[in-house]
């Protein structure tokens, strides 16, 4: 396969890293980096009894956002955060590393120290060119904004833009045609396991938002996290007949209403892996 790329490998790795911060113990801000080894050491905590995660805070009312969160190995493992839906308050003993706003701090009352030294959750570009570079794609490890990581999956000579800043009716047929398939079958799905679908402004100004393609509707990202195995973030196709998370994230945040999706490996390279 060209350039010693395989996609299966950036599935996998999504697959255990998509409800965590990433491998290399980065998360991006909008306007910075946080890391993570520095943050045990401001809250004083034993690396070895305290994890770092992802979970949804009430800012006011009904409203919830993500923030990045310190808590114990011991009651914070991915199950139970799934069975909690990913609710801060089901860990009551946590301590808030970052909140979800650029501008502005958010306070949870219910942490230990209530408002965290970051704020500007932005990490989904970083999330999947991680996922990438374990797949032998050369992606720099500081790209941090969505706009910066198309470019340079467009850059490559085995990259195809199959659509760009297109409407969600456009992107629902591109998504929905020939599902059921899988990336090394004989008759492979248009969009298969590995591509990517970015979110856009209605403006078609800049990219806001990038995800990783799992196959049969489903994606994955951080910020705010999402994957097949989180519930409460499916909604059914009536077209297709199968629930699908892929939408959600755009539903839930109505800015999102134009997508660009690249197939980054020709479907030539991609059957050459069976």
């Amino acid at each position: 396969m060209s350039g010693g790329v395989d996609l299966s490998k950036a599935i996998k790795h999504a697959d255990d890293f998509w409800a965590d911060p990433c491998e290399d113990g980065i998360v991006w801000t909008e306007f910075k980096k946080i890391t993570i080894a520095q943050e045990y050491a401001r809250f004083h905590l034993d690396p070895k009894e305290w994890g770092p995660v992802f979970l949804n805070y009430k800012k006011t009312g009904e409203i919830v956002l993500e923030g990045l969160y310190f808590v114990r190995w011991s009651q914070g493992d991915l199950a139970s955060r799934i069975q909690s839906g990913f609710k801060a308050d089901d860990f009551p003993d946590r301590y808030f590393i970052c909140s979800w706003r650029d501008a502005g701090f958010d306070i949870d009352l219910g942490s230990n120290n209530q408002k965290p030294p970051h704020t500007g959750l932005n990490d989904c570009a970083h999330f999947v060119s991680e996922c990438l570079r374990h797949a032998g794609v050369s992606v720099p490890q500081d790209v941090k904004d969505v706009d910066t990581l198309l470019r340079l999956l467009r850059n490559r000579s085995d990259t195809k833009t199959l659509a760009w800043l297109v409407n969600i009716d456009q992107a629902r047929r591109i998504i929905r045609a020939n599902l059921g398939t899988t990336m090394f079958s004989g008759a492979p799905s248009i969009l298969q396991q590995g591509d990517i679908i970015a979110f856009g402004n209605a403006k078609k100004t800049q990219h806001i938002h990038s995800t990783l393609y799992l196959g049969n509707e489903q994606i994955t990202h951080h910020t705010v996290v999402n994957h097949r195995d989180k519930p409460n973030h499916q909604d059914f196709d009536p077209v297709t007949n199968r629930n699908q998370n892929w939408e959600f994230g755009r539903i839930q945040r109505t800015r999102w209403s134009r997508l660009s999706i690249l197939l980054r490996i020709a479907k030539s390279q991609r059957l050459a892996h069976q």
